[in-house]
């Protein structure tokens, strides 16, 4: 607790070591976005924002910039609010998945939220598919089998599993037969790695009503492409848990 004002950026507190004082101050740069939570070479992700050699993937600041620029009206007497965030998912080599969240109120509108998770390649910035680390079949066939895709389509007559073949076509099942429902070929994190296969988190968003949203998961486990498993070896890697998010456990 500081009993006074904090007036110019600076401040004092006692009864704190050496160690324990350059452990808050790493603390509070974190929080404050001056230090990243990681770094791997020239890939940085700080709370609200990630960089590779300088060029911005995501900010929460530039976000807010272009919703005021284009939602901004002068003459109009209704508020104008907007708010987004980010959290770290995983890191597979040059695959960073994230998830990333938002609340707004344009001028004269409604409240409303969005939110999501993505993933994409740090070196270009572009978004990586699914596909880049499992074989289609392997997950149309895990897809069949969720206890909660097989209960769900039960559920909704003239709804089947018959004609899902490929990727696109599980896609397509939830645009279509499941209104509110939303599945992208990104959506995509990894809770873990063993023996060849990865632990899946996949995704989408679910409406919830009154312009709000929220996260809709499956999980699988699932052979990696042999090519792709060298993404798995680098020692920087993390996954879901080692940092803060919205995903249920």
């Amino acid at each position: 607790r500081i009993n006074m004002p904090i007036l110019d950026g600076r401040f004092s507190l006692s009864g704190f070591d050496m160690k324990k004082s350059k452990a808050v101050v790493n603390k509070l740069e974190i929080e404050t976005g001056n230090a990243p939570l990681f770094s791997k070479r020239n890939f940085l992700i700080y709370k609200n924002r990630s960089v590779y050699y300088d060029e911005e993937r995501y900010g929460s600041q530039t976000d807010y910039s272009v919703f005021i620029e284009k939602e901004s009206m002068p003459d109009a007497d209704c508020p104008i609010f907007y708010s987004s965030y980010y959290n770290p998912l995983s890191l597979i080599g040059t695959i960073y998945s994230y998830e990333f969240g938002e609340a707004s109120e344009a001028a004269c509108g409604t409240m409303g939220n969005d939110l999501g998770v993505t993933s994409i390649n740090i070196k270009t910035g572009s978004e990586v598919s699914l596909m880049s680390l499992v074989d289609e079949k392997e997950l149309v066939a895990a897809f069949k089998e969720d206890s909660w895709v097989v209960k769900t389509v039960k559920e909704n007559e003239g709804v089947s599993l018959k004609n899902i073949q490929n990727f696109q076509d599980i896609l397509n099942l939830f645009e279509k037969d499941f209104a509110g429902i939303k599945f992208t070929t990104s959506g995509f994190c990894i809770l873990g790695f063993k023996n060849g296969k990865a632990k899946i988190r996949f995704v989408g968003r679910e409406y919830m009503g009154f312009n709000h949203y929220r996260h809709l998961q499956l999980g699988f486990e699932l052979p990696i492409k042999k090519q792709a498993e060298q993404l798995f070896a680098d020692a920087n890697n993390f996954y879901v848990g080692a940092f803060v998010n919205g995903l249920t456990e």
